[in-house]
């Protein structure tokens, strides 16, 4: 996807010499800086993300800015990848506001996860490559406040939003990108008809609110 004006970034970050997504230099010292919290796309909005609407070039070197912001380590756990048996220590994920009254998607920031969190934030696909367990053990690993029914209670209210909102379709507000990247892209979303076969697949998710 062809953006309409050339990448220039708001604000630049520097890391020391030697810091990269593959170097073996220390975990944040700090630990849990933040609550993990999981999270799950609405299915009328698959398919349409910041690597979808930017050039790949344009899309490595925002992922090396959100990168280099968190010194290489996750910004929930403190912790990297290659803690984890991974090659490389964070991944960028991408962080949604929804406007469930006038049904607005907004894009609001980045944020550099290790690999574990990262795929905690993402339920629904854990769920379809039967990961969901590990999602429910790291939950309560990194929110160490919570019970297992916090647990299992976040993750049935995830399913739940995600059934609602996969009913409606959402416009999509990539105004970020322009803020923070200076890049003016053009939105693309398809409508997604509600259909029967639609509200059954939907309707599926249900199975997975019981444990």
């Amino acid at each position: 996807m062809a953006t309409k004006s050339k990448l220039k970034f708001a604000k630049e970050y520097l890391t020391p010499d030697g810091y990269s997504n593959t170097s073996d230099h220390p975990a944040c010292p700090v630990g849990v800086k933040m609550e993990l919290l999981t999270e799950m796309v609405p299915k009328t909005a698959w398919g349409s993300n910041v690597r979808d609407h930017v050039k790949g070039s344009e899309w490595d070197k925002i992922k090396e800015w959100c990168y280099k912001r968190s010194n290489y380590n996750c910004e929930v756990c403190g912790q990297h990848g290659k803690l984890q048996g991974r090659r490389h220590r964070v991944e960028a994920h991408e962080i949604w506001h929804y406007d469930d009254v006038k049904l607005v998607q907004t894009l609001v920031g980045l944020i550099a996860l290790c690999p574990s969190c990262h795929k905690s934030k993402h339920y629904g696909r854990a769920i379809n490559v039967g990961d969901d367990k590990f999602v429910r053990q790291h939950l309560k690993k990194i929110n160490k406040h919570w019970t297992w029914k916090n647990v299992f209670d976040h993750c049935k209210n995830a399913i739940s939003l995600y059934q609602e909102r996969s009913l409606k379709n959402y416009i999509l507000n990539m105004d970020y990108l322009k803020s923070e990247f200076g890049l003016d892209v053009e939105i693309h979303r398809q409508h997604v008809e509600i259909t029967d076969e639609h509200i059954e697949s939907i309707k599926a998710m249900d199975k997975y609110k019981s444990f």
